[in-house]
């Protein structure tokens, strides 16, 4: 179930710090928002109540600082060796997808590791 309270509460601060024009809290705020939940459902839930208010998300829109972890996430039908770089291709069954056209090589990386898992659709 939801943590209502401290949606509420997240929810309050980060119009204040609209208000405020304060970017680097709407920043921080966004993401609490998002993540009061208590499982992937409700941060769906919380993600389309936030929409809703405007609240925004523009996820991939911006410049990655130096030092952030990336997570990447992909389905694996075969044993995988993290260590040899020919494992790390393109999957050949995706020959295009939402960042490449085809015969152009993506990856696809996101700072937070919950929403590769909602992505890849595994649960």
């Amino acid at each position: 179930m939801n943590d209502y309270p401290e949606f509420k509460k997240v929810c309050n601060e980060l119009f204040q710090a609209i208000d405020n024009n304060d970017e680097n809290e709407i920043k921080r705020l966004k993401i609490n928002a998002l993540y009061t939940a208590t499982s992937y459902y409700d941060i769906i839930l919380n993600y389309l109540a936030l929409e809703a208010f405007g609240i925004h998300y523009d996820f991939g829109n911006y410049v990655i600082p130096k030092g952030t972890i990336l997570y990447r996430i992909r389905r694996l039908d075969k044993p995988f060796n993290i260590n040899d770089l020919k494992e790390w291709t393109p999957s050949p069954l995706r020959h295009e997808n939402r960042a490449n056209r085809q015969g152009e090589e993506a990856i696809y990386l996101n700072v937070m590791p919950d929403i590769c898992i909602l992505e890849t659709h595994l649960f």
